[in-house]
């Protein structure tokens, strides 16, 4: 019982690791030798008797169904209400409205079909979302907030492609838990609900001499008590106006009414400076009118000069963002921008509801467009050598080859390609004429003396066929060659005159002990004549 010869060892393939558009499988490869008492012992790759066989292959290399660039979101149209303050955690799918306690866990997932669903984006109130410690972006796009607080009141929208869907979220505080204790971190109570809506408290004077907090009527007008305004004949009348409905918050409440025109025919200039709002290193958030309003007597008696001519909209955008495809032959990337409502009034500025600059005739901005049309860099193959012309590395198996290079536009083996997707360059095939050969060396010359007998040698070797690789014990079914065989040396010199050196190296010759062989004893007959055997 002798070992077993050093081999390579291979596992099963792995699954693809795409569906389509290229993708790997992949295999353990080791080199083990079984030992005479049946136990496996690994050994370093250089003792197997061939190359290593590759542990990485090419499938489903076939191109992938293109994304839809408006794929339908499966989205509600339903409104939730958070009942059980105990439950922590809450599923939302996009669409529709919900209202969920202070301090609940929230996700809000984004079903869409035809689409790649890590590149789902998200944004609130218009402003694209980024992760964070509070907000999480899974990789099947679904939106994950912790810890909700009123701050995250608002419209939520989920971008897919050139699609969006949106969900209102409201916020309300837990039940027996004063709301001075549910704050959001910087002192001031956020309202939920909508996300156009002043969420900070504002308090109005009634005509009893009373204070009644706005935020209370504003939730009952969010539960869809609708009120009908008249217009204000006078001030004291839009005072009252203001007083009746509680909280008049941004512009969008008496648009194209008698209070939107009574606001630009008089000359109130009563806005937050926007150098102060920076300083104070608030976010902008809608004017609130009845602010304006309460301010009309200390800019009545300013030396203001603002006409309707001094009010001016304008919409304001953001940066565009970042590409959600830098590149592709499709366009099927996008980017995405905010663009808010601004108005102005003696050189001062707010924002202000979106529905102002659409009334004034002002265009919406773009806030999605297209992007990445400019071709990505790519790795192209050549064809697989033939199995039948590609060299042999073990029983009946070959090693095809190919050339892969990186093209970028006109431009080839550029290192703009990820190395990690780059596609294999050797894979095995099954080949029929891979199987151990026996290659000979040349004979040696005869060893014999003149007129004498000896012997001649030449090498052997098993190989793989087509190759110089050894192959171990592949041969041992087939015929030996033999590796040495009788030869008879060269006649014998009669004449001792003509026996004389025809080189000057013939010294050498005799102290390497060369005689023996025929060409020297020819060439050197005088040195080597009684030297034959030295």
């Amino acid at each position: 019982i002798i070992d077993c010869p050093v081999r390579w060892e291979v596992s099963e393939w792995s699954k693809c690791s795409k569906p389509c558009g290229g993708g790997l499988k992949e295999r353990r490869v080791e080199c083990k030798q079984i030992m005479a008492q049946e136990h496996k012992v690994e050994r370093p790759a250089s003792m197997c008797p061939s190359n290593k066989p590759p542990d990485k292959k090419p499938c489903n290399s076939k191109a992938c169904a293109p994304e839809d660039q408006k794929p339908p979101i499966a989205g509600t149209n339903s409104t939730f209400i958070q009942h059980d303050p105990k439950k922590n955690k809450i599923t939302l799918k996009i669409g529709g409205a919900a209202t969920v306690f202070f301090g609940t866990q929230i996700k809000i997932k984004c079903p869409v079909k035809r689409f790649n669903r890590t590149k789902i984006r998200w944004a609130k109130d218009q402003t694209p979302l980024l992760k964070s410690k509070k907000i999480k972006i899974s990789k099947k796009g679904a939106l994950r907030i912790l810890d909700v607080t009123f701050r995250e009141a608002g419209v939520y929208t989920c971008h897919a492609g050139l699609s969006h869907a949106d969900l209102r979220l409201s916020v309300k505080p837990k039940p027996g838990v004063a709301e001075q204790n549910q704050g959001d971190g910087d002192g001031k109570h956020r309202e939920g609900g909508d996300s156009n809506a002043l969420r900070d408290h504002s308090y109005v004077a009634n005509q009893n001499g009373g204070d009644e907090k706005g935020g209370r009527r504003n939730r009952d007008r969010n539960r869809g008590k609708n009120r009908q305004r008249h217009p204000p004949d006078t001030v004291q009348n839009a005072e009252s106006s203001v007083m009746e409905d509680g909280l008049l918050w941004p512009f969008q409440t008496f648009t194209n009414s008698k209070g939107h025109q009574w606001l630009m025919e008089h000359e109130y200039s009563h806005f937050d400076s926007t150098a102060d709002r920076e300083e104070k290193d608030e976010p902008a958030k809608p004017v609130n009118v009845y602010e304006l309003l309460r301010a009309r007597d200390g800019v009545a008696g300013e030396d203001a000069d603002g006409t309707p001519d001094h009010i001016e909209f304008e919409w304001m955008t953001t940066p565009w963002s970042e590409c959600s495809q830098t590149c592709g032959t499709n366009g099927s990337g996008y980017r995405l921008r905010s663009a808010h409502c601004m108005v102005k009034l003696v050189n001062s500025s707010h924002t202000v509801d979106n529905s102002l600059c659409e009334d004034a005739g002002l265009p919406v901005p773009e806030t999605v467009e297209k992007c990445g049309n400019v071709e990505c860099p790519r790795w192209v193959s050549t064809e697989w050598s033939l199995c039948l012309q590609s060299k042999c590395f073990t029983w009946h198996t070959a090693l095809q080859k190919r050339d892969v290079f990186c093209k970028f536009g006109n431009v080839s083996d550029s290192d703009l390609c990820d190395e990690q997707d780059k596609p294999v360059t050797k894979q095995e095939c099954y080949n029929e004429m891979c199987k151990g050969v026996w290659r000979v060396e040349p004979w040696s010359e005869c060893n014999a003396a003149c007129g004498g007998q000896g012997i001649k040698y030449r090498i052997l070797q098993c190989v793989w066929f087509g190759t110089k690789k050894p192959a171990g014990n592949a041969c041992k079914d087939q015929p030996r060659p033999a590796v040495m065989k009788v030869c008879k040396g060269p006649p014998c010199i009669s004449n001792l005159a003509e026996c004389k050196d025809s080189s000057r190296y013939c010294k050498n010759v005799k102290t390497m002990g060369l005689c023996r062989l025929h060409r020297y004893q020819q060439q050197c007959c005088k040195t080597c004549r009684f030297n034959i055997y030295n």
